[in-house]
């Protein structure tokens, strides 16, 4: 299993966000400053809210510069800060400032999330069970951390291990590969959203003690088995 596959267009999705953020820029350096002394020249605070405002501007970094930190910073100013007045001003494209601010946030959610699930899946790939002589290497083991938002299933952890065990030939482990791919999760000691692989050797040399195989967890209803993917 190729894990470029499995998370693709990782830069897309910034450059997704650059585009929104291209919105909010120009719409405040072309505009900003008139249609905010339309709306506050009477305001009591005005002067205090304009010199803010002001300085944020000359902050601002040009979209073909701005970084993912930079994009995030000025949509949440646009949603709660110094350019939340223009909340529900409307770019050329006809889209809310807030509506660019928002999928800013989702675009870079969803990135920061592929990522870590590369750097999960490069991990895996190093995570080889033979060494180059055909022996099997030391006990290993990997903990993948699982965000609160992120629901551990059956197609997840099958993913993992796809890519942890494709080097794995099936005649040197007990019940073969499927058991292998099937078995191989622990969920982590005092931890209830940390899980464990093991590689080959380790996994039927050296039971883990107080830690739970999926078995164990499918067991006790901590997971629901959706679907059993049958290797080759």
């Amino acid at each position: 299993m190729s894990y470029r596959s499995d998370f693709p267009d990782i830069e897309n999705l910034v450059e997704e966000a650059r585009f929104a953020y291209h919105q909010i820029y120009f719409w405040h350096l072309g505009q900003g400053t008139r249609k905010f002394e339309e709306r506050f020249k009477e305001h009591e605070s005005a002067d205090a809210w304009r010199t803010k405002y002001l300085a944020l501007l000359s902050e601002l970094v040009k979209p073909t510069e701005a970084a993912a930190e930079d994009m995030l910073y000025v949509a949440r100013e646009v949603l709660s800060g110094r350019m939340e007045w223009s909340y529900s001003e409307k770019s050329d494209q006809g889209v809310t400032l807030s509506n660019w601010a928002r999928r800013i946030q989702e675009l870079l959610q969803e990135r920061d999330k592929r990522l870590k699930d590369k750097q999960i899946s490069d991990q895996l790939h190093s995570f080889t069970n033979m060494s180059s002589e055909g022996r099997s290497a030391d006990g290993l083991r990997i903990e993948i951390p699982v965000g609160r938002s992120e629901l551990w299933t059956v197609e997840t952890y099958l993913r993992y291990a796809g890519i942890a065990y494709g080097d794995v030939p099936e005649k040197e482990n007990i019940g073969g590969r499927v058991f292998l791919i099937q078995t191989n999760l622990e969920l982590t000691r005092d931890s209830k959203r940390q899980y464990t692989f093991n590689n080959a050797k380790l996994l039927h040399v050296e039971p883990v003690a107080e830690e739970q195989t999926l078995a164990n967890l499918i067991g006790k209803g901590e997971l629901i088995v959706e679907a059993v993917v049958l290797g080759e």
